[in-house]
């Protein structure tokens, strides 16, 4: 367990993969070894299985394609999967050229660039109550190579300020 101003970087050999992760506290789960090894603060990276986050965690990640913000995180490191509560997700779509927010009750990471939400409010807006978003009952968030972004979300709600003006079952296509 570490309290206070946790600090987290992941470095690989290509600057796209590196991830850096800060928080208030959390837990890190580790082969087990030696306490002296822990003591130093410098953990290889194939000794941790995953760390839960706690209090202010933000995760950058993919030269800062990827923003994450959330209050408690898992992120399992030999599956490269992660499950986030009241998560915001800053990415981008269109080539890299419009922020896109995803507000969650719930967010998993199933893979490198792909998110399944529940609870969803889609935005260009990084507002808390942006002026248009489009909320879902659950989505699913798929980064292509070609840059574009693909969605698939269930009980959508066009919303404007907040409010629901208008309501369709389901969507898949580009975001």
């Amino acid at each position: 367990t570490v309290i206070g101003n946790v600090d987290l970087s992941m470095h690989s050999r290509t600057p796209s993969e590196d991830l850096q992760m800060s928080a208030a506290k959390g837990v890190i789960f580790l082969n087990p070894g030696s306490l002296r090894d822990i003591a130093s603060g410098s953990v290889n990276l194939s000794e941790i299985h995953g760390v839960y986050l706690e209090g202010n965690v933000v995760i950058h990640a993919k030269e800062g394609d990827y923003l994450l913000r959330a209050p408690q995180v898992y992120y399992d490191f030999l599956t490269g999967k992660a499950t986030m509560l009241e998560a915001v997700l800053r990415t981008y779509i269109k080539d890299g050229k419009v922020p896109l927010y995803i507000r969650a009750d719930e967010l998993r990471q199933i893979s490198d660039n792909q998110w399944v939400g529940n609870g969803v409010q889609a935005s260009t807006s990084s507002f808390v109550t942006p002026d248009l978003a489009i909320g879902a009952s659950s989505m699913e968030i798929t980064q292509r190579e070609d840059g574009n972004t693909f969605v698939k979300s269930y009980d959508n709600a066009l919303r404007l300020g907040g409010t629901p003006i208008a309501y369709w079952p389901k969507y898949e296509g580009i975001a």
